[in-house]
């Protein structure tokens, strides 16, 4: 219930926004994935073109598969019948709704770039969507309290128990403190791999870390820049690589094995 509220304000706000939209998601296959075919089944594009838009996901080396959209279509016509329905009774994009989004996004192809005509507002009332299905708002019936079970003492515990971790514990490693010494572009070129446990940052400051534990890459990263730290007081060189499909990271120097 929640993704076709959300679906519904994201539609909807497409038919107010001021210049251009950016939507986006990590992989632009889940989230991102279906609201673009939301779109441009709104803008009356055919299954198969949209089928071909989704799967350029898969182009950019993230993990996707037909069968998943397949999966999606079938559950909506199961439900609706058609796309058109199920944008009109369930995501409340009516035909109105759907010729004003057209008549902001769509140009003609006879090289004139003539605008899609703006429909006229209609004149009566639109027809009230129809319930959404029990699958998407589903009403839990409510269950019966079992008798309530007098609790057992707790043991007591120690201090030396206190302070011991589960076993099963993974501290997140993060710097307390960091300062950037110094950052400068790298002079030359330059190709690593990336050894095993290694962890990738997206900036300087060490905040969000995207990688963790893996085993030794056989990707070939190219060196753009060089940084110095100081993490915990400890002086320590940071490189900012390059992937073959363009992705950057910072990583540690001592993380990286030269390979040219």
């Amino acid at each position: 219930y929640s993704a076709v509220m959300g679906y519904r304000q994201f539609l909807s706000g497409l038919l107010t926004q001021n210049g251009a939209t950016l939507f986006h998601c990590s992989s632009g296959k889940d989230r991102t994935g279906i609201g673009a075919v939301l779109i441009m089944s709104a803008l009356g594009m055919d299954r198969k073109t949209i089928e071909t838009d989704y799967m350029l996901s898969e182009t950019y080396k993230h993990h996707v598969k037909q069968y998943w959209l397949d999966e999606y279509y079938r559950e909506v016509f199961s439900h609706y019948k058609t796309m058109d329905n199920y944008l009109t009774s369930l995501l409340q994009f009516g035909p109105y709704q759907r010729e004003l989004l057209k008549s902001k996004y769509l140009v003609s192809t006879d090289g004139k770039n003539t605008p899609y005509p703006t429909p006229s507002v209609p004149s009566t009332p639109a027809p009230a969507p129809t319930p959404v299905p029990q699958e998407v708002t589903p009403i839990e019936k409510p269950e019966t309290k079992p008798t309530p079970v007098p609790e057992k003492p707790k043991p007591e515990v120690t201090t030396a128990q206190q302070t011991e971790k589960p076993a099963n514990h993974k501290p997140t490693k993060k710097a307390k403190t960091v300062k950037i010494l110094s950052v400068k572009k790298f002079k030359g070129v330059r190709y690593v791999h990336t050894k095993a446990k290694r962890a990738y940052f997206y900036d300087l400051k060490l905040k969000y870390q995207v990688g963790k534990t893996a085993k030794h890459s056989v990707t070939k990263w190219k060196v753009v820049k060089e940084a110095k730290l100081k993490v915990n007081g400890k002086t320590v060189k940071y490189l900012q690589i390059k992937s073959p499909h363009g992705y950057h990271r910072w990583i540690q120097a001592s993380f990286v094995t030269t390979i040219r």
